[in-house]
């Protein structure tokens, strides 16, 4: 009889606490933090190999650790693909000229507008520059899942930059850089500037933009999708929610002679303060006329336009954590009126 009553509760316990395990991944795995530092295991750690091994159907590694996952839908207002995102692998060691620092400026924090000043190094543009001259084509658009020109809307050149197959265009022979670490590190640079949240991969291939005088442009736009898409409501479900998160608008090279082509963002305030006119055009501060932001037809435009100056991005978030969009970030890149100029997009999908 007492054999009888120790085997009942014995089988008792192991129940009760598997389903005490069960509540409490369900609430949140509350001070799984400390928990962990008690044992000497790193949270980030924890999460990353759990999440490698929960999802290892989804996520291949090859090219030195570049770790980038696969996936298959395609996005109908951008054209993204989730086959085509990547995640930096923990192979990925980004130091020397690849360890390129920054400074950073919020402008604004709902949504997150964040200025950033010497995102590229100058062997980093030599190098992209270098990498896009023999792919460049003509920028298309996408409407009604359908992939089109329409100088119109979208008047430049691109070219493709692929994150998981090492260039076979050569660099300069006097740049310093790796070239297979180059576009993987300029991805983890993008990643970790966001804190490298799990659900947030790199859209791959990035593209660099070229807008030449007398027209160069691209009209007002949003960058994220049908807000609809995103939350599943648009008539198309979408399993959760998805959609690019943010944006990094990069300018890679801009000619001496250059006049026009800033991003316009017309819903966004101006910053308050001289200080910011090195980075924005400014009422009064400036050459002149010349110096006025103007749309395609000429007229002086709203809002804040950042300064394509080389080297230093305009990073924004285009939704907010529910799958809502930020509308505020309608914005253009205003005509090239003289001169060149040299963009870099590296965009963000996230998966909630």
């Amino acid at each position: 009889m007492a054999s009888s009553s120790s085997s009942v509760s014995l089988s008792s316990v192991i129940q009760y606490t598997l389903f005490a395990v069960v509540a409490y991944f369900l609430a949140g795995a509350p001070y799984l933090a400390p928990l962990l530092s008690v044992i000497g295991v790193d949270e980030a750690s924890f999460s990353s190999s759990s999440l490698s091994a929960s999802s290892s159907e989804d996520v291949n590694t090859s090219n030195q650790g570049h770790q980038y996952a696969h996936y298959g839908r395609q996005d109908a207002h951008t054209g993204a693909k989730r086959d085509n995102l990547w995640q930096p692998g923990e192979g990925l060691v980004c130091e020397g000229e690849h360890g390129h620092g920054y400074k950073t400026y919020v402008l604004r924090r709902d949504p997150l507008v964040v200025y950033v000043e010497g995102f590229l190094s100058e062997a980093e543009r030599e190098a992209l520059l270098a990498l896009s001259a023999p792919n460049w084509a003509p920028s298309t658009i996408w409407t009604a899942q359908t992939e089109h020109l329409d100088p119109k809307i979208r008047n430049s050149l691109r070219a493709p930059l692929n994150l998981t197959q090492p260039p076979t265009t050569p660099f300069p022979p006097t740049n310093p850089l790796t070239p297979s670490l180059l576009l993987p590190c300029l991805s983890h640079r993008a990643h970790t500037f966001q804190g490298s949240p799990p659900p947030l991969s790199i859209e791959q291939p990035l593209w660099t933009q070229k807008y030449l005088a007398p027209s160069g442009h691209y009209t007002y736009h949003y960058d994220f999708s049908d807000p609809g898409y995103v939350r599943g409501t648009a008539g198309r479900q979408a399993p959760k929610i998805q959609g690019r998160k943010s944006t990094f608008m990069v300018y890679v090279s801009a000619s001496e002679d250059l006049q026009g082509g800033g991003t316009n963002f017309p819903r966004l305030e101006k910053p308050v303060g001289e200080w910011w006119c090195r980075f924005v055009y400014c009422d009064g501060v400036g050459d002149g006329e010349e110096e006025v932001p103007r749309d395609k037809e000429g007229q002086k435009v709203e809002g804040i336009t950042f300064r394509p100056i080389p080297g230093n991005a305009v990073f924004w978030e285009n939704l907010r954590e529910d799958g809502n969009a930020y509308y505020e970030t309608w914005h253009a890149g205003l005509p090239v009126t003289r001169g060149e100029k040299v963009g870099l997009n590296v965009w963000s999908w996230w998966e909630g």
